[in-house]
């Protein structure tokens, strides 16, 4: 199950790959940032001028917590620099002080994450899980220190994680779909569900909503701009 995510809503696709080629037909005609993990199959945008490819401050922070128990001191210190950076994030009370942020007192932390990397992956062991975890992060350094010039971008795709974590609810709960068509139905109505819960709206009376106007041939709006619109009239 392929997920995008933003605050606005979920949009869920059920394909039989892990091909990166999906990722491009997801996006389509889309141009702006897009905050991934280091799946290998969204290489393909590194050179496209219309996708700012940013990675996961989340993701990152993972690479560590999972080998806390063989390096406590080491993972402690890095998890610390990065939980600084989420805690700017919260503090702000607009886009404009996000921007004047992140130009300081994140760059300020990010500069000292690199040199905890680059100094700490000197001691480390060849091979070793410590290793491996900083150079993670150094491989995907780009993408990591992304947000810094550009304020649509969040530190992590948290907000795809929850929202694929629905789709593993209920993959357990009732033991999949059986079929692709299955699947594809599971798609549509997870993408209108958690779209309505995002928006405040009642998704069985969007549904209700969407039905009676696909019947009497109107276009259909989304979860999103149905909110503004009854929000407004």
């Amino acid at each position: 199950m392929w997920v995008m995510a933003n605050q606005g809503g979920s949009f869920y696709q059920f394909e039989p790959t892990r091909s990166g080629k999906v990722a491009t037909e997801l996006l389509g005609s889309f141009e702006g940032p897009v905050v991934v993990d280091g799946y290998g199959g969204y290489n393909r945008f590194k050179d496209e001028s219309k996708i700012i490819l940013a990675h996961c401050w989340s993701h990152a922070r993972r690479q560590f917590k999972d080998i806390e128990g063989n390096y406590p001191k080491e993972c402690k210190e890095i998890v610390e620099l990065i939980r600084k950076l989420f805690r700017i994030e919260k503090k702000v009370k607009s886009y404009e002080e996000l921007s004047e942020k992140r130009k300081t007192e994140s760059k300020k932390i990010i500069d000292e994450i690199e040199q905890w990397l680059i100094k700490t992956r000197t001691e480390s062991r060849e091979s070793s899980g410590l290793r491996s975890a900083i150079d993670y992060c150094l491989k995907f350094w780009t993408g990591l220190t992304k947000f810094l010039d550009d304020v649509r971008i969040p530190l992590s795709n948290n907000e795809v994680e929850r929202t694929i974590r629905q789709a593993v609810m209920g993959r357990k709960n009732f033991h999949g779909s059986r079929t692709i068509n299955g699947a594809d139905v599971a798609a549509v109505l997870y993408s209108i569900i958690e779209s309505c819960k995002k928006v405040e709206l009642n998704p069985k009376a969007y549904l209700k909503y969407a039905i009676g106007e696909k019947i009497s041939g109107r276009e259909v709006k989304t979860p999103l701009d149905y909110a503004k619109f009854i929000r407004k009239h």
